[in-house]
């Protein structure tokens, strides 16, 4: 519990604590919290975070409710946490979790997904604060104003060193639960276009920095598959690798996020670390 005193005349209930938490607890925090009674004025219950404080008003608020909350906040692991603020927060994804899984939503349960990852592929995953910040992140994506880079460890050495994979895409199978994408005829399909290059390269695998300028499912994986050289572990599509080195998933990584803030005057740059699976394949395959 925390009691204080107004110096300041016109700041709203919900500044004025947050000011008092010295930015311990997010601004989403403690709206719902005086949303839910834990805020008092001069002795009486308000419930309106936006409430407008004059000078000598007393302010009391129960901050075991945040506290207590805590338990369902984001792991504070500082690779899980690749950013954060009263806006956004991304997330360093691991590999066998789908983006929309019950286990995410129960881990980040007041959070809005804004896009998606493969299940097996690892790296930055973004989550909005509130509908209207996901409305306008989405609304970037479209504009094209955030940049992504992946890390691809692929099959083969690509003969250039960079290039463009242009393409329509869409759903050429499905079965077991699965759809396979690919590329098809323009009026089926949807326009993809990937830039990439060479990071690393070995004599039977490289690593790829790939940049989806659009972004259809799948879309790299595809793209990859395209190239003739697929991303090694991806068997969805293709059925045999000419490296020999053994993986357990598909070596995916979403590795930067570039985009400027919905909200704030600033530009965020994020990098998620490469994954130690990852890591080790590069180091085996990639010298």
């Amino acid at each position: 519990m925390i009691t204080s005193v107004v110096t300041e005349p016109g700041i709203k209930l919900v500044d004025f604590i947050h000011q008092e938490l010295k930015g311990s607890h997010s601004l989403r925090k403690i709206k719902k919290a005086i949303e839910s009674n834990h805020a008092r004025v001069n002795g009486v219950t308000e419930r309106f975070y936006s409430h407008l404080l004059n000078q000598g008003d007393r302010v009391e608020f129960d901050t075991e409710v945040l506290d207590a909350s805590q338990s369902k906040s984001p792991p504070q692991d500082k690779e899980a946490i690749l950013f954060e603020d009263d806006y956004l927060f991304i997330y360093n994804k691991p590999q066998g979790i789908s983006s929309d899984s019950k286990v995410l939503s129960q881990q980040f349960p007041d959070y809005y997904l804004v896009h998606r990852l493969d299940k097996d592929t690892t790296g930055c995953l973004m989550f909005a604060k509130s509908l209207k910040v996901k409305t306008r992140m989405i609304d970037l994506f479209k504009e094209k104003k955030i940049s992504k880079h992946y890390l691809a460890v692929v099959d083969g050495v690509p003969k250039k060193r960079e290039g463009v994979e242009e393409s329509f895409i869409g759903k050429v199978s499905s079965g077991s639960g699965s759809h396979k994408w690919g590329s098809v005829s323009p009026k089926n399909g949807q326009h993809a276009k990937t830039l990439w290059s060479i990071e690393k390269r070995g004599k039977e695998a490289s690593l790829l920095k790939m940049q989806p300028i659009t972004g259809r499912t799948h879309q790299l994986r595809v793209h990859a598959m395209q190239m003739g050289h697929p991303i090694l572990g991806d068997f969805t599509y293709s059925r045999k690798f000419n490296c020999a080195f053994q993986v357990k998933r598909t070596l995916l990584h979403a590795y930067t996020l570039h985009f400027p803030h919905p909200v704030l005057d600033t530009y965020v740059k994020v990098k998620a670390p490469i994954p130690s699976d990852m890591k080790q394949a590069i180091k085996q395959v990639c010298r």
